[in-house]
């Protein structure tokens, strides 16, 4: 009896620990939510979800046929890139009150940083990058803390 039930307390303590998130970086990590919209790079903004934002700007695309747009809003910038007559979203770039979906914002720490994403980063200059197929989360780091946080969609 006593077999058994050490055996059932190990199997429930093993089922406990393997529960807890493991720190890594995934594609649907790189989105932010903002006023229930969820925004994602790569995702068709032809007709922008999120409706005020304070600035906008568009130039010729020098990269595809069209236009480029840089949309503001308070706390974030999304920019677009145009492809076969849709725009979609290139990247976001969060402002200092915007966190990621793990709780990471502008004035995290580099540890608090690997502990939600972990460390397979490639370090390029300042620029901290986790990359999912064609998704990258980039931290630009600066004396040990988060300066900037982009999302990224890398095109082909």
């Amino acid at each position: 009896m006593r077999k058994i039930t050490a055996l059932l307390l190990a199997m429930l303590m093993m089922s406990a620990c393997s529960s807890a998130e493991k720190p890594g970086f995934k594609a649907t990590d790189a989105s932010i939510t903002v006023n229930g919209m969820t925004l994602t790079p790569g995702m068709d903004y032809t007709d922008p979800v999120v409706k005020d934002w304070v600035d906008y700007g568009e130039i010729d695309s020098c990269a595809y046929i069209g236009k480029d747009r840089t949309y503001t809003y308070t706390d974030f910038i999304v920019f677009t890139y145009p492809y076969e007559g849709n725009d979609y979203i290139l990247e976001i770039e969060l402002g200092a009150d915007t966190a990621t979906g793990k709780g990471i914002k502008v004035g995290s720490t580099l540890a608090d940083v690997e502990a939600k994403y972990g460390t397979a980063y490639e370090i390029k200059g300042l620029n901290y990058t986790y990359t999912s197929g064609q998704t990258q989360l980039i931290f630009n780091i600066v004396s040990d803390k988060v300066a900037k946080i982009r999302l990224k969609y890398v095109t082909d």
